[in-house]
């Protein structure tokens, strides 16, 4: 009977793959393998760019949105790009320190009948080093002003969004001042051409941190109207918005030539001063 059990237990040990049928069969699960991976790569890589896509846009419409409603009650605004805080503003002798019409704009908030009611801010797009992700991003802050000068306190930028929401996406801001004389309308007289209280903002989104073309993989466009000057409360013919006076502090190149980077933007504008209501 043990041997008979012996015997049945040697016939099924002796069931097993050969080395040949082993070799084959890894080689047919590999061809497998490699054939979905031909179909599920570009899924994936198509969900990735997608997923891309639509946090370039968030980005690009959370910032405009906060440039929209910080601007839009403005009288002044003058925007400058490619430039660096130390060397351009807080530099007596830098160029946005020095810039015309920035200092109408610190002039207007210092006269007596306006000193209590308006102030000077900035906003600006920064590079800033991320701590935890151990990079540079470029992020909307809000600006420090010192009291009734241009420099801005380096100990109080403070980060509107968290450093996380521009992961591996990089934004460009631009302001242009939209005149009557519509895009692609053949050539008015100049003196036929007038300004509207209104500012065309461009946000472009960006997967690299050298702000170039080969980077861009969004563009976005919106609009601000100016609801004081429109009404003509404040102003009367003048509109004092100043998107291109002075603007280009330097080119992109030769702000990466002199400080490795594109540079930052800052943009400055006068609006009223908060109120609260003050129960007794």
């Amino acid at each position: 009977m043990i041997k008979k059990i012996r015997r049945t237990l040697l016939r099924k040990n002796n069931g097993g793959f050969t080395l040949s049928e082993v070799i084959v069969s890894s080689a047919l699960v590999g061809i497998l393998l490699v054939g979905m991976m031909a179909f599920i790569t570009p899924a994936m890589n198509m969900m990735h760019n997608e997923e891309v896509d639509s946090r370039a846009k968030t980005v690009a419409e959370t910032i405009d949105s906060y440039i929209n409603g910080s601007l839009r009650n403005a009288v002044y605004v003058a925007m400058f790009e490619h430039a660096n805080m130390d060397d351009d503003i807080n530099d007596m002798s830098g160029i946005i320190y020095n810039n015309t019409a920035l200092n109408n704009m610190k002039d207007f908030v210092k006269n007596p009948g306006n000193t209590t009611v308006y102030e000077l801010r900035c906003i600006g797009i920064r590079r800033m080093y991320d701590d935890k992700r151990q990079e540079f991003k470029y992020v909307l802050t809000n600006e420090t002003v010192l009291n009734k000068d241009v420099r801005l306190d380096s100990n109080k930028t403070y980060e509107v969004f968290d450093m996380c929401f521009y992961d591996k996406l990089y934004p460009e801001i631009s302001l242009r001042r939209l005149t009557n004389q519509v895009d692609g309308a053949p050539a008015l007289d100049p003196a036929d051409v007038k300004n509207v209280p209104a500012m065309e903002t461009a946000i472009n989104i960006h997967n690299d941190d050298d702000i170039d073309e080969d980077s861009l993989i969004l563009v976005g466009k919106g609009y601000i109207n100016f609801i004081n000057i429109r009404s003509g409360i404040l102003n009367s013919g003048d509109f004092k918005i100043y998107p291109e006076t002075d603007t280009h502090v330097r080119t992109a190149d030769e702000a990466k030539t002199a400080y490795g980077y594109a540079g930052d933007t800052f943009i400055y504008y006068v609006t009223r001063k908060a109120t609260y209501n003050k129960t007794p």
